[in-house]
């Protein structure tokens, strides 16, 4: 996750900044927060544990970071319904693109991080040759 960490870091503030970024009809927690509150206080406090859980790792990388993040960013993308915005991508405002497009890359980076960390521990990974 070490690797990984500023990318899933850029990726978490820009899905907050995505949230907040007007458009035509209004911002995205806007548009939302009339209608479910919930879903906005859900993506504020698991982009919120992206970071913290990401910033954790650069000091003291450990597995379970990976799998955090891996699961915040796979929340955050069903509470949005990432497929249907990506679908629609070229229609969205310019928040909600961001916002889409930030949670899919969170999830990417995290994904590799989950893959990363999980090849390491299991010794799949290649390791230096010794003499």
């Amino acid at each position: 996750m070490k690797k990984l960490a500023v990318p899933t870091i850029v990726c978490a503030v820009l899905a907050i900044v995505g949230m907040y970024v007007a458009g035509p009809g209004g911002s995205y927690a806007a548009i939302y927060g009339a209608i479910d509150s919930m879903r906005i206080g859900v993506l504020w406090i698991s982009m919120v544990l992206a970071v913290i859980v990401a910033a954790a790792s650069l000091k003291a990388p450990h597995a379970w970071q990976s799998y955090t993040a891996l699961g915040v960013f796979a929340l955050s993308a069903f509470k949005i319904r990432v497929w249907t915005l990506l679908g629609a991508l070229s229609s969205l405002t310019l928040g909600s693109k961001l916002l889409a497009l930030s949670v899919t890359g969170g999830l990417i980076c995290t994904l590799l991080a989950v893959i990363t960390a999980s090849g390491t521990a299991s010794g799949t990974a290649s390791r230096p040759a010794t003499s």
